[in-house]
């Protein structure tokens, strides 16, 4: 019965200092041998024989090369960066280098899965980021269930009060009765227009989609023209005074809040 001899991965093959080196097998098998100053020392006890992780080569490579200061190929995805990150929690191993991975394009493709972990990290600014990328979802939506269940409770509690303060936020800076009048002279109109373009501006900004807001696409918005062209019946004058409504709806777009950890 043959044998498989056991191989180093080429950039942890060389000898540092053989009295001192350990060498880690994946649950691949593929040996290790790294210096035990790159390691958190309490994450092995010395030791002459090979000391088994339980973690593939996919995910003690790129930890190894982290600690050891090394470039480090792209992540295929964010299970992988977080089951790395896991690996080294678990060796108590400082995790600030992380930081600017956890920004991946790729990984902003699963924002709650990437927002769940760099809450979990007190990553703030990536964290921050994949929370505005949620705006996108419905949160109510079962498929998010098993992601959102997973969640520590303060950050589920500060996503839903992210997503309701920046609506409740905009139509606040708005005022109520904000546009219900006629500018010119006065009298109160029934303000079904202005409502209307309130509703499709609030479902922009929940969406995260406030740049569109003031843009020249909303000059393109069916409430838009409804509104702007809307003559009083007392007066005969534009009710709406277009550009000084536009600058107010973009004070009220620029004060939307940011996530808070």
């Amino acid at each position: 019965m043959s044998t498989v001899r056991a191989e180093f991965h080429a950039s942890f093959s060389d000898v540092c200092d053989e009295d001192s080196d350990l060498v880690l097998q994946s649950s691949d098998g593929t040996l290790y041998r790294v210096p035990e100053f790159i390691l958190p020392p309490t994450a092995f006890a010395p030791s002459p024989a090979v000391i088994p992780v339980d973690s593939p080569d996919e995910i003690l490579l790129p930890a190894l090369l982290l600690l050891s200061g090394l470039p480090v190929p792209p992540f295929p995805g964010l299970d992988v960066f977080a089951r790395m990150v896991k690996l080294l929690q678990s060796w108590r191993a400082p995790l600030g280098t992380l930081k600017s991975f956890a920004q991946s394009p790729l990984f902003l493709e699963e924002p709650l899965e990437l927002y769940t972990l760099a809450y979990k990290c007190g990553w703030a600014e990536a964290a921050a980021l994949a929370a505005r990328k949620t705006l996108k979802l419905d949160l109510y939506d079962p498929v998010h269930a098993k992601v959102l269940e997973s969640m520590p409770t303060g950050a589920l509690v500060r996503l839903f009060q992210f997503h309701r303060a920046r609506r409740e936020l905009f139509k606040k800076e708005l005022g109520d009765g904000f546009n219900e009048c006629c500018g010119p002279c006065g009298a109160r109109t029934v303000g079904g227009e202005w409502r209307a373009l309130m509703a499709r501006m609030t479902a922009e900004i929940e969406k995260g989609n406030e740049e569109s807001v003031c843009s020249l696409e909303m000059e393109e918005w069916y409430e838009c023209e409804c509104c702007w062209g809307l003559k009083c019946k007392e007066c005969d004058e534009f009710v709406y005074d277009r550009l000084e409504t536009l600058q107010r709806i973009r004070m009220a777009a620029n004060a939307l809040p940011e996530i808070e950890l």
